[in-house]
């Protein structure tokens, strides 16, 4: 036989509590009374009858219904007992205000026998499901324990063991979003189920594993040896080797048991937190908890809780970081940037503050903030007279969540008066591998509003070819940073992947940005490889808005030239060998107007130099003037009609027979050999050295005399 569940009913008249009373005993539920709150409350904390429910009066003498409810949320009573407040039907705010103080529901006098009843058995079931649901021990999906009962058992085993040394680890799968979107959800569950399986296997019967959310998961181990980066690395690998996903990535975050009287769930707390420093660093495998991430912690609380403030009372200042155009050097636009001036914190850096910002949802706020600032600007500059300059403020990943983002920017920007390809929005790889379909959508309206898009850090990541076919965009901005050594200077490597993503920028017409620019030297390789904007240290840093319109006059005044490129020594010994009557011809095939006009340079006191800009316009004048041309310098790497392509036309229309091809790139050698298997002669790798170039040219055009003299002879 069921047991019969005791209700409480709370109120100072006596006939009201006899009323309900007598409802509830006819729907076999067992009644105590109470006249007043404090009677109630030492019920209720007896323990004794077990209550599973509440009626509750709020005027009442000694202690009311509300002084009940915050009694009843201080001592836990009100997360598992349910109150349902008794008011009269003048009471318009008793609502409100019983729900603000923790009450379920509530019933208005006069007592309706049937409303009573139906009230009370649906809050009943409702909290019995709840229960229920909570009583689940374990994880259906995966086979391990659900959250609360890992806190329990976890707990548990410390308690047993107090002289053991335990750890708690937590650990997710990386990108698993994107790992349901690729394979499906099937698939995503039989990866959880592996990765639970594998938990289990390696704490063996002195552990504990659970599942704290979707793809996180967390185990209680005994403690064990420290293991590098690569070991862990390797074992994962190994671990996993049959997994129903292939590639993809763990990450764990430790926190070594030392203070047992912290909760279970503060412990996880902590590991996760460890977990949280290396999110996005492939290659770094775990994390320990240790006082460095406590501080973190904290200093994190500190910056939220000033972060409205500091919002209202402007201490987020935009500064502007000036791009320079690489042939003119002349300011061809700005990119602004945030810096928060605190008064009692001073300068603090965007490196803490904007992935935080991030993580807690205030990036919008600021991101917005930023997006005005930037439009007061451009209008002043308009009202002023001046010629304004693009500036490109960066749009967060937090950003595209909203579906409205084009249309509230389009708001802001025409509230201004501003024409809309001023204003430039960076987009980063990690937003677009986050949402992509929200990326998209909301930059291809973006676009079709008139703003331009540039796709920021491009090359850095591992999706970004990817992005390229799929998203809109209207500029690539390299990061030299991720390029460079830890010296400063650019290794082979980095430097063929530099040129092969500038050159993959021409082929889509799409104008790079090189940001993070320090040395001339990068400035020179840079030029050579054809970018078309600068932004770093080596011109300018981010500075405010004033020092930024003196440093943009200045320039305006007294424009930077290129440096004029070396004369080579060679040249001058050379040129009195030279017949100008009788000089040989040679074609320049470059793109980069820059090169062009280098080696014109170098060659022109020696031979007639012409050029030509792409594939196309050299074939055209090719098949003109074939027989006067003595070389043909050919660059592989082009729009319109690359190297490659010409090369091929020239061999199956015979011209290859007639005039020799040196290959002027920097693609490499897997480039030259394809090159030569078309018919090239001869390889100069770029940057150009003078003599070496020269060396070629003067090889290659004796060989041409040669034969032509010989086939005269003939």
């Amino acid at each position: 036989m069921t047991e019969k569940r005791n209700i409480l009913v709370v109120d100072d008249v006596d006939i009201n509590r006899r009323i309900l009373s007598k409802i509830l005993r006819a729907e076999d539920f067992n009644t105590i009374e109470a006249e007043n709150g404090q009677v109630a409350l030492d019920i209720l904390t007896s323990g004794n009858p077990a209550i599973a429910l509440v009626l509750l009066d709020i005027t009442m003498p000694v202690m009311n219904g509300y002084e009940l409810l915050e009694k009843m949320k201080e001592t836990g009573l009100l997360t598992s007992i349910p109150v349902i407040v008794t008011t009269g039907s003048d009471q318009n705010n008793a609502e409100v205000k019983s729900l603000e103080y923790g009450a379920t529901d509530f019933i208005t006098k006069p007592y309706k026998p049937d409303i009573v009843s139906h009230r009370v058995r649906s809050i009943l079931r409702l909290c019995e499901n709840a229960a229920l649901l909570n009583r689940l021990e374990i994880d259906r999906l995966t086979g391990v324990y659900s959250r609360e009962f890992f806190y329990r058992h976890a707990e548990a085993v410390l308690d047993e063991h107090p002289n053991e040394k335990y750890d708690i680890i937590c650990s997710n799968i990386e990108n698993f979003k994107m790992i349901n979107a690729k394979y499906g959800m099937e698939v995503g569950d039989e990866l959880l189920r592996y990765v639970a399986k594998h938990n289990v296997d390696c704490v063996g019967a002195d552990g504990v594993c659970g599942r704290l959310s979707a793809d996180s998961f967390v185990v209680l181990r005994k403690r064990r040896s420290q293991h590098t980066q690569e070991e862990i690395g390797r074992q994962f690998t190994e671990a996993f080797r049959n997994a129903p996903v292939k590639n993809f990535l763990m990450q764990y975050g430790l926190y070594p048991i030392e203070d047992r009287s912290m909760p279970i769930p503060s412990m996880c707390d902590c590991a996760q937190l460890a977990l949280a420093t290396i999110k996005h660093k492939y290659g770094v495998h775990y994390a320990v908890y240790d006082e460095s991430i406590r501080q973190k912690m904290l200093r994190e609380h500190q910056l939220s809780d000033y972060m409205e403030q500091a919002l209202e009372a402007k201490q987020f200042l935009v500064y502007l970081q000036p791009k320079h155009d690489i042939e003119t050097c002349a300011i061809a636009g700005a990119e602004a940037l945030v810096r928060w001036i605190h008064p009692e914190l001073g300068f603090i850096s965007p490196g803490e503050f904007i992935p935080l910002f991030e993580r807690n949802g205030f990036i919008t706020k600021l991101d917005r903030y930023i997006w005005e600032e930037v439009c007061r600007i451009l209008r002043r500059w308009i009202q002023e007279g001046r010629k304004p300059i693009p500036i490109s403020v960066n749009a967060s990943r937090v950003d595209f969540e909203f579906g409205d983002l084009a249309e509230k920017i389009e708001i802001l920007v025409d509230s201004y008066d501003i024409p809309h390809d001023l204003l430039h929005f960076e987009v980063t790889e990690s937003a677009y591998t986050d949402n992509p379909q929200q990326i998209i959508s909301t930059v291809s309206t973006l676009r079709d509003m008139g703003f331009l898009i540039e796709m920021d850090d491009f090359g850095s990541g591992y999706s970004s070819l990817n992005m390229l076919s799929e998203l809109p965009i209207d500029m690539l901005k390299l990061d030299m940073r991720f390029m460079q050594k830890g010296d400063g200077l650019l290794p082979n490597s980095k430097r063929s992947i530099l040129s092969f993503i500038v050159s993959l920028s021409k082929w889509l017409q799409l104008p790079t940005i090189a940001e993070g620019v320090e040395t001339k030297e990068d400035v020179d390789v840079l030029r050579t490889m054809g970018c078309n904007y600068i932004q770093g240290y080596y011109f300018a840093k981010p500075m405010p808005v004033s020092e930024f319109e003196t440093y943009w006059e200045a320039k305006r005044r007294d424009v930077q030239t290129v440096p004029e490129p070396p004369i080579y020594e060679i040249l001058h010994a050379a040129l009195s060998k030279a017949e100008a009557r009788n000089k040989p011809h040679v074609l320049i095939v470059e793109d980069i107007a820059s090169n062009r006009e280098l080696m014109k340079e170098i060659l022109s006191p020696f031979y007639v130099v012409a050029d030509a800009s792409d594939g196309q316009q050299a074939y055209r004048y090719i098949k003109e003037r074939h027989a006067e041309l003595s070389c043909i310098l050919l660059d592989l790497l082009m729009p319109v009609m690359d190297g490659f392509q010409l090369l091929d036309l020239l061999r199956k229309e015979g011209f290859l027979m007639e005039v020799p091809v040196i290959i002027t790139s920097e693609a490499g050698s897997d480039s030259e050999l394809r090159a030569l298997h078309l018919g090239a002669d001869s390889f100069v790798a770029k940057p150009y050295n003078g003599e070496i170039l020269l060396h070629h040219v003067q090889k290659a055009v004796n060989e041409h005399e040669y034969r032509r003299l010989c086939g005269k002879l003939e």
